[in-house]
């Protein structure tokens, strides 16, 4: 199905919606789904929504716990709803992967910091 720009725009902002609601976090994981960092919404947590293209705010940096190689990502409201699941890739991996969140690598160490500047999701 191909929605039009206006339905899209509109789904993302359904979910910015619910992250604002009562707050919400990025929370990265390793294969076992142990969690390996947890980075916080600013609320609003939407920069812009364009063309069917949400950009958030820029995620403040937090402390990576485990040293290991990120999997996957959820976001999870602070009454602990998973409102999104993400997929994860390195940037220099195929330029065309389908993954929702690219890293510069997918391995981390755990005591470094992570942040996440003009992270953008598309509705397709």
């Amino acid at each position: 199905m191909d929605f039009s720009i206006a339905v899209k725009n509109a789904r993302a902002q359904v979910l910015c919606d619910k992250i604002d609601e009562n707050g919400a976090k990025l929370v990265i994981y390793n294969a076992p789904q142990e969690v390996m960092c947890t980075l916080d919404f600013k609320v609003p947590s939407k920069l812009s929504i364009v063309g069917g293209v949400l950009t958030f705010q820029t995620l403040e940096e937090s402390m990576i716990l485990i040293s290991d190689l990120a999997t996957n990502a959820k976001i999870i409201s602070n009454t602990d709803e998973t409102l999104a699941n993400a997929s994860m890739a390195e940037i220099n991996d195929d330029e065309n992967s389908n993954a929702d969140l690219k890293l510069p690598s997918l391995n981390l160490y755990a005591g470094s910091l992570l942040r996440l500047v003009g992270w953008t999701i598309t509705e397709l």
